[in-house]
């Protein structure tokens, strides 16, 4: 446990060193809440979410916490690779350290931002979306949003593992990205959807992490939507695991 948290500690220091970076992933999440949804609540009366309309604030808050998940994976896929190349990864397999403990070394590195950003994004809707549900957002936020967030890391890191340079992992954040997002119905609705984007957000994990987050704050609890975040969650690992188990221990970017 003790090498998990030394890695872990590693991880942050790294984040600490790219603050400039980071600060931009840290206000995206609140940038999003503040002028679209804000904006758009304005504009919008009402969106139907299975059949149920329900004020578009609401609706679309519970998109914030799943895009944190996602921009966690692609970040994972950029700190492994460069873990990898600067010796870390070397330094923690050769001190006997398992691809599941350093997994969870990414994981509670992640954690501190994914709570800041989720604590920023909370006490806005606060004050700026009427009748959020303080108590659910903030449970939300605290208990599921990071088991989300764990499941975009173990993926990012395996893509992470599998890639072996800048230019294809550049490439491969670039080409799916923006349509993993814009393809899940974060910020609109699937009612009325066109047939296409339908069967798109059918094959987008995303798409059933922000329907169960979605649920949760709305009071519409669906059993299915946790038992297939789960398996996301479940499946994820178990590719991390294995993908990391075959890493070479250095690579030398090309």
């Amino acid at each position: 446990m003790r090498q998990t948290l030394v890695l872990a500690e590693m991880h942050l220091r790294s984040t600490w060193n790219w603050r400039p970076m980071y600060l931009g992933r840290l206000i995206e999440p609140v940038a999003y809440l503040a002028f679209m949804i804000v904006g758009l609540n304005t504009s919008v009366n009402g969106i139907t979410d299975h059949g149920q309309s329900v004020p578009y604030g609401l609706f679309a808050m519970p998109g914030i916490f799943a895009l944190l998940g996602a921009r966690a994976g692609i970040g994972a896929m950029t700190d492994f690779s460069n873990d990898r190349k600067w010796g870390v990864f070397a330094f923690a397999r050769s001190a006997n350290v398992s691809p599941g403990r350093y997994l969870v070394s990414l994981v509670l590195a992640a954690l501190p931002m994914c709570y800041i950003q989720c604590l920023l994004v909370t006490i806005l809707a606060v004050l700026v979306i009427p009748g959020t549900p303080v108590l659910t957002v903030s449970a939300v936020a605290c208990l599921v949003v990071p088991l989300i967030v764990a499941a975009w890391i173990c993926l990012g890191a395996a893509l992470g593992a599998a890639i072996q340079s800048y230019s294809q992992r550049d490439m491969v954040a670039s080409l799916t990205t923006l349509p993993l997002i814009l393809s899940a119905p974060l910020f609109f609705s699937m009612d009325g959807a066109p047939i296409y984007l339908k069967v798109l957000s059918w094959i987008n994990p995303l798409t059933y992490q922000v329907d169960f987050l979605r649920g949760l704050v709305l009071g519409r609890l669906q059993l299915v939507d946790a038992v297939i975040c789960l398996a996301i969650l479940v499946v994820s690992a178990a590719l991390g695991l294995i993908l990391l188990h075959k890493a070479e221990w250095l690579t030398v970017e090309r």
